[in-house]
């Protein structure tokens, strides 16, 4: 735990990270020295940001264990770099009547293990997504409208909604098929998720299919060469989880990794500097927020309260809000891998406010805020993030806690690991936290129908509702949103959510939209996509003729 007391902290801060930096950089080097062996064609070495909570393709909806999926599994609607829908699985789908959509399947398609991909396993899939327990975050938020399905033949899957469902196609961009057959089991959802991850029925129509899995380790994964693709230039693909940032750097410079994610602001310079490495810098679809604990009467991370929780006064939750100087965090925190926020998609996604703006840095009126709510003393609040999931994750975390403390919110930081960090979340055991998250589909709709609507288990919605908020208007905005099959028309019903839930209620506090930016070992060609995903598909030898 960590106590912030102004920016002097932050930079003393930096500079005993510089040095830990530093030593592991050096350690890194010298463990490719001895491990080098000379050129390594058709192999490729990725560095990941972060582990996986599990390489099961319906477990848990994160951006990090999507990556690696995609590797072995495919979709049914594919979406490009840009998040757009387009043929996967499905080389086109089309409406019957406003309750029944139709795919037809892409015919020829293997699954790794030779058999042939149908209807059939686009089913069991779905279908598995529900039944899947213990999910920190469900992938049932996109396949909470289905309501049966029909097969009309081995290439061709009706399936039929509880209403229209204008985005059905994309959701099923995020739904991951499976073998039928290679994942079927006793349980309810087939083969466990513990057996998915020792490799046991993880079989799909994917590039590359699955070696092994070593936890908090590494992926290795082999080439498909049945893919119906084409065969992909890389014959065996290493995915090496590299937490620090100065590990993932350090990894690049040596040559131990060929590319690697989410390189910190602050080694920018040094990849630029670097003859070896071409930087790349790409918008992406993740956004920083903070959570605050508004539904308890009491809450764990709140004192000297006499056990009230302050966080329920929206006034209390915008003087937090006006208290974080936003464009600060995004330049000195993130070194301009940041775009300020005030809503939870980017600029230009579907369902944005265009014009919204993030609340403006303004400490005075924080404290009059404050003043106003009853708590012009203050209160003590313990500030929850992750360390080493995301870029500048914990030092984002420290920041806002030192901005908080400057209105007399004193605030101290609990930066834990993520798997800890989202146990605790899970748990309801976090009065304020700061993450990020991905805008999966690219649309409005994604983050605001499992963050800020009302938990409806059956429904599929406010799955990852951990602040209490609930407003029937929200509530109601989000499901007419919902089956508003006119594009003009669902993207207002969006924006006015976003209004009441985000500028009026201050439900969550949007931080900022993430820059990505990732080391390249020359020659190499990595084409980034929003997605946020870092993949070999991703990673190509330059066009003979071409230099990089």
């Amino acid at each position: 735990m960590t106590r912030l007391m102004g920016w002097k902290g932050m930079t003393m801060k930096n500079a005993k990270d510089s040095r830990r930096r530093f030593v592991t950089r050096l350690a890194v080097a010298m463990l490719a020295a001895v491990l080098a062996t000379g050129a390594r064609a058709a192999e490729l070495t990725i560095g990941m940001a972060a582990a996986p909570t599990a390489i099961d393709p319906h477990y848990h909806l994160l951006a990090t264990n999507m990556s690696i999926d995609a590797h072995m599994f495919e979709t049914l609607v594919s979406q490009d770099r840009d998040l757009h829908p387009s043929p996967g699985l499905a080389v086109s789908w089309h409406l019957v009547d406003p309750l029944t959509w139709e795919f037809a399947l892409r015919p020829g398609v293997k699954f790794q293990d030779g058999s042939e991909f149908t209807a059939e396993d686009a089913v069991f899939s779905i279908k598995r997504v529900a039944l899947v327990p213990n999910s920190p975050s469900s992938y049932v938020v996109y396949t909470r409208s289905i309501a049966g399905f029909d097969i009309v033949d081995p290439h061709t899957l009706r399936i039929h909604t509880t209403s229209p469902t204008p985005d059905l196609p994309l959701d099923l961009s995020l739904i991951f098929i499976m073998s039928s057959h290679a994942a079927a089991g006793p349980v309810p959802e087939g083969k466990t998720t513990a057996q998915l991850n020792a490799g046991d029925g993880l079989v799909g129509t994917g590039p590359y299919r699955f070696v092994s899995y070593t936890p908090g380790d590494r992926v290795v994964l082999a080439r498909n060469d049945g893919y119906w693709g084409g065969k992909q230039p890389w014959e065996r693909v290493s995915i090496v989880f590299m937490t620090d940032g100065g590990a993932r750097v350090a990894a690049a410079l040596s040559g131990a990794a060929d590319v690697v994610e989410k390189v910190p602001g602050d080694d920018i310079a040094t990849v630029k500097a670097n003859p070896k490495l071409s930087l790349v810098v790409t918008a992406s679809n993740s956004v920083t927020y903070v959570a605050l604990d508004e539904g308890r009467d009491s809450s764990p991370g709140v004192t000297g309260t006499d056990g009230r929780n302050p966080l329920k006064d929206e006034r209390v939750r915008q003087a937090l809000s006006l208290a974080i100087d936003r464009e600060a965090i995004a330049q000195r925190i993130m070194a301009g891998l940041a775009t300020p926020t005030g809503e939870l998609v980017g600029v230009g996604m579907f369902g944005a406010t265009p014009g919204l703006q993030s609340d403006r840095y303004d400490p005075a009126e924080a404290k009059r805020l404050l003043e106003a709510a009853g708590w012009g003393n203050g209160f003590g609040l313990q500030l929850a993030t992750t360390s080493g999931a995301y870029v500048q994750d914990s030092q984002t975390g420290q920041a806002i806690a030192s901005m908080w403390t400057r209105i007399g919110v004193r605030t101290t930081v609990d930066a834990t690991p993520a798997a800890m960090f989202y146990a605790h979340r899970n748990a309801h055991g976090l009065s304020a936290f700061v993450t990020s998250s991905s805008i999966m589909t690219g649309q409005a709709s994604d983050l605001l129908n499992i963050y800020v609507a009302t938990p409806d288990k059956a429904k599929g919605l406010g799955t990852v509702n951990y602040i209490g908020y609930s407003s029937p208007a929200v509530d109601a905005l989000l499901a007419q949103a919902s089956q508003e099959m006119d594009p003009p028309k669902r993207a207002a019903l969006l924006q006015q959510a976003t209004h009441v839930a985000l500028t009026g209620d201050h439900a969550m506090l949007p931080v900022f939209i993430e820059k990505l930016a990732y080391a390249v070992r020359r020659p190499l060609v990595f084409t980034p996509s929003v997605n946020k995903w870092i993949t070999a598909m991703q990673v190509r030898e330059p066009a003979p003729g071409t230099t990089n």
